[in-house]
C-alpha cells in the first residue's frame, strides 16, 4: 500500500503481493520481497504497479533489503537459518557479490547515508546464540568490519538516520 505521510489516501498497488518494501531514493520505485517459502526474491515495481521485474536470484531470499543513496546498487541477506549472508549487487540485480564474511549468520542490512558503508546484524562472536546478535558495519567493498554494539540482549534490524 502507499499512502500520504498523513495516513490519508490508502491505496494498493495493483497487482502486487509481497513485504518489507523499501523506495527508491528518487521515489519512483518499490524494492520489495515476494514468492512462496524458499522461493523468495526482490522485486521492483513503480508506484503505479507497472514495470514489475525480478532483480535477484539468490536461494532463501529473506527481505529486509535498501537501496543505496544513489540508487544504483541494492543490498540483501540471503541464506537457510543460521547461515545467512549480506549481498550486494547493482540495482538492476547485476554483479551480486557476498558482502559479509561467512560464519556470522548477517542479516538486515542497510546503507549509510554516504553510500560508503551497510549496517546489519550479525553474530560473529555469539553464533547459535538467540540473544547474541550485534549490529556492525562493513565498507562496501567488504573491508573494515567493525561491531558497534555488545549487549546481553540481541540488537536487530538496524536503520542509519538522516
Amino acid at each position: 500500500m502507499t499512502m500520504n505521510r498523513d495516513g490519508g489516501n490508502a491505496k494498493y498497488i495493483p497487482q502486487i503481493n509481497g513485504w518489507d518494501p523499501t523506495w527508491s531514493p528518487d521515489g519512483e520505485q518499490i524494492l520489495f520481497a515476494s514468492g512462496p517459502e524458499g522461493g523468495v526474491q526482490l522485486f521492483v515495481v513503480n508506484q503505479s504497479g507497472k514495470g514489475l521485474r525480478q532483480v535477484t536470484n539468490l536461494p532463501a531470499i529473506r527481505g529486509r533489503s535498501d537501496w543505496s543513496a544513489d540508487g544504483g546498487s541494492i543490498v540483501t541477506y540471503s541464506g537457510p537459518s543460521w547461515n545467512r549472508e549480506i549481498y550486494i549487487m547493482n540495482a538492476d540485480g547485476s554483479n551480486v557479490r557476498q558482502l559479509t564474511p561467512t560464519g556470522g549468520n548477517s542479516q538486515g542490512p542497510s546503507f549509510s547515508p554516504d553510500g560508503q558503508w551497510v549496517v546489519f546484524t550479525a553474530y560473529f562472536e555469539k553464533y547459535g546464540d538467540d540473544h547474541g546478535c550485534e549490529i556492525y558495519i562493513i565498507r562496501i567493498h567488504g573491508t573494515d568490519l567493525r561491531r558497534l554494539t555488545d549487549n546481553d540482549y540481541c540488537d536487530y534490524q538496524p536503520r542509519w538516520g538522516p
